[in-house]
């Protein structure tokens, strides 16, 4: 037989196996070539297999395949084996007469986790009118119980651990969530986190029929702007720094532009609060730098900024893409800079590139996808080069979405990890910058 063994970590990242095998970033076990794996002889082997310890699966009853409910029907009666953030048990029948929300999710569920705030406002906006949210997992209090102290956003509606719910429910993926009208029949199912889940809940409280909204017709990819026709490719495309404004010396030259909430200006920065924008308490922060100029093979990008504190939930520094999130700098659990690509798919973590609170650090990074190489430099020290896969393209490249994500935020939206702390310069060019170019920005800001 021949065997290969393989497991991934989220923390720190990285991918390992037994057979050599080596790729970018986060990867999975089909990608391994079958023939690295380990060849093993089980007549050689010294340990004696006994059959009889080893159950023969074709002949092991498969257990019967769950449809979900019908629309119109009754759905299976909620149970969980505890329950949280309630004083009661809850049944279905004892919520006949509310619009009901049962959601499906688990703590290392990405979309789940990101999905809480949304569900949280849902229950705040919508409980009062008679909704309740009812969320199950099949993982134990005290894993829940850790959970809610060491997230930045706690589940504020009831929670069913324990449970097997899904099973009963036939749940293939989450989150998922199943809408209950006020006569107890099954209205709708889908993910909680689509505009469809809310437009329901609003017409299940009004008791009116759910009409779908009409879809806009697509809006056309924009033609390049003849600013950006121009651009002089020397020069920055953005360059903005902070005084008791948003100064961009290079709008001229990519017509960059700004958005801010939530947001306010120190000591000639931007001081972010470190407060994720959906997290249900309208306080969070947004700030967007659009740089639609940007070219996606070639380009290079400098932060200067000071951390108030690396700590969960607080280790993003710079995100490219709200969308694909093609461009990442973060802080890694061990104390170092990192460098992702591709909504984190490509991860490099750069080992003595250590990142401190309340000081101030110049990152820069360059990519160029011609010659598949990424180059990052710390405080203007080269501190890393990034070989790329000869066929490596970034994802957003050729979507419908190529044109609108040209973005920049200090918030990866893929997971809510944001940054807190100030920022006094954020410059982008359409060229790669040189050792020389980078030791032009200087670590004091005042200096700058």
């Amino acid at each position: 037989i021949r065997v290969a063994y393989w497991a991934q970590s989220q923390a720190p990242a990285m991918t390992v196996n037994s057979v050599g095998h080596t790729s970018q970033g986060h990867y999975y076990s089909y990608s391994i070539p079958k023939k690295t794996f380990h060849d093993v002889t089980l007549g050689e082997c010294k340990t004696v297999l006994d059959p009889q310890l080893v159950p023969d699966a074709r002949h092991t009853p498969r257990p019967p395949v769950v449809d979900a409910p019908l629309l119109g029907t009754m759905p299976p009666e909620v149970k969980a084996a505890d329950w949280l953030n309630t004083d009661r048990p809850w049944t279905l029948a004892t919520l006949k007469g509310q619009v009901v929300l049962v959601d499906f999710w688990a703590t290392w569920c990405v979309a789940c986790v990101d999905n809480i705030s949304h569900l949280n406002a849902l229950q705040k906006t919508h409980g009062a009118k008679g909704l309740k949210v009812l969320s199950f997992t099949d993982q134990d209090r005290q894993e829940i119980e850790a959970f809610q102290k060491r997230t930045m956003t706690p589940i504020e509606y009831t929670i069913g651990v324990g449970s097997k719910l899904s099973e009963t429910y036939g749940v293939t993926g989450i989150p998922h969530a199943f809408l209950i009208g006020r006569d107890g029949t099954l209205l709708w199912h889908g993910s909680p986190a689509s505009p469809e889940c809310e437009h329901r809940i609003a017409a299940a409280i009004a008791g009116t029929p759910y009409v779908a909204p009409a879809v806009a017709a697509p809006s056309p990819v924009p033609a390049p702007s003849p600013e950006a026709a121009n651009i002089e490719p020397e020069k920055a495309i953005a360059q903005f720094h902070f005084t008791d404004e948003v100064v961009n010396d290079a709008f001229g030259n990519g017509r960059a532009t700004a958005s801010l909430k939530n947001t306010e200006f120190r000591d000639k920065s931007l001081y972010l609060n470190g407060k994720y924008e959906h997290n249900g308490k309208m306080d969070g922060y947004r700030a967007e730098f659009a740089t639609p100029a940007l070219d996606f093979n070639t380009f290079s990008v400098v932060v200067r900024f000071k951390a108030q504190e690396f700590t969960s939930g607080k280790s993003n520094i710079l995100t490219g893409g709200g969308g694909y999130r093609w461009f990442g700098l973060r802080r890694s659990p061990a104390g170092n800079l990192a460098v992702t690509l591709n909504n984190g798919n490509v991860y490099k973590e750069i080992k003595f590139a250590k990142l401190q609170e309340k000081r101030w650090y110049v990152a820069a990074s360059t990519v160029d996808l011609k010659s598949g190489e990424v180059t990052t430099y710390l405080n203007g020290k080269k501190v890393d080069v990034l070989q790329l896969p000869k066929d490596f393209k970034l994802e957003v490249v050729g979507t419908p979405r190529e044109q609108y994500d040209k973005n920049w935020f200090f918030v990866d939206y893929s997971n809510g990890n944001v940054f807190h702390g100030l920022v006094s310069n954020l410059a982008v060019y359409r060229k790669i910058l040189t050792a020389d170019d980078i030791k032009g920005f200087e670590v004091n800001p005042k200096a700058q």
